[in-house]
């Protein structure tokens, strides 16, 4: 069975286009929930304003506590709403689905690798180890989710603004207090959630010798400093037939990456775009 992948992406970045070509060598469903402006990408395309529904009263509810702009954090909590009025609307029934930020570059085939989980596994997100001092961070970067899972995170942030509002005042504070920058945000609530159903990390290497990287421009994914990195500030990838390998410190052995993300990051993109481009 093919896995539905999803992006979500409002705008026509020149990666969205590259993440999901590439995305695209490895898989067959691939959907993209957007404006009009990027419509001539050769994907599956809808148009985001149709699965609108409760993102008013979503606007209505939130409270921003955040040191980034009140518009982001607002974007990436409404894009899982909308996520689920999709998948709701379209009756995918009881397939699972994945969701890809528009920066991430895939080198599997996603159905592929969801036999290596356990049975049992409600989702899959990527959440590292470390979560003390108030971190509480996992991103939907990448991530498996299974079908009434997606719906029932929906009803989970409208949740997060009423009866769990002491515990994100306690971490905001610890945010003020520290000058951290931060706060609350979707990670916030994804690992909130994760934490309270059976929802897993992809960041652990799996069984096969493989992991799925969060972001490529640190040396951790599951555990600090894990993988080798280039002296450019990326992790140092080692490509094999088209697939990117990378050392593995702590475990001394060469892993695979099925798929990585923020490669688009502005500071570091025309190395690592160029880096990319070199493997096409």
């Amino acid at each position: 069975m093919s896995i539905p992948i999803i992006y979500f992406h409002t705008g026509n970045s020149s990666y969205l286009n590259i993440s999901i070509k590439q995305c695209k060598k490895f898989n067959d469903h691939v959907i993209l929930l957007s404006d009009d402006s990027n419509s001539d990408i050769d994907v599956e395309h809808h148009n985001l304003y149709d699965y609108h529904d409760d993102v008013a009263k979503f606007h209505k509810l939130y409270q921003h506590m955040s040191t980034n702009g009140r518009g982001f954090e607002l974007t990436c909590y409404v894009r899982w709403i909308i996520l689920a009025n999709f998948i709701k609307k379209q009756n995918f029934g009881s397939t699972p689905i994945v969701y890809l930020d528009s920066d991430v570059m895939t080198y599997c085939d996603y159905s592929e690798k969801e036999s290596l989980f356990e049975e049992n596994y409600a989702g899959k997100v990527c959440k590292a180890k470390r979560q003390n001092n108030y971190r509480w961070s996992a991103s939907g970067c990448i991530s498996y989710w299974k079908h009434d899972m997606v719906l029932k995170f929906k009803d989970y942030l409208f949740g997060l603004y009423t009866n769990k509002m002491d515990k994100l005042k306690e971490k905001y504070q610890y945010h003020v207090d520290s000058g951290v920058p931060g706060g609350i945000c979707d990670m916030t609530a994804i690992y909130l959630f994760s934490e309270e159903n059976n929802i897993g990390t992809l960041n652990d290497v799996l069984d096969d010798d493989s992991t799925f990287d969060q972001n490529i421009s640190v040396a951790e994914n599951y555990l600090d400093d894990e993988y080798e990195m280039h002296a450019d500030g990326f992790k140092l990838l080692r490509f094999e037939d088209g697939i990117p390998f990378c050392r593995n410190l702590l475990l001394n052995k060469t892993i695979k990456i099925n798929a990585t993300a923020d490669f688009a990051n502005t500071e570091k993109r025309p190395q690592i775009m160029h880096h990319y481009r070199s493997h096409d």
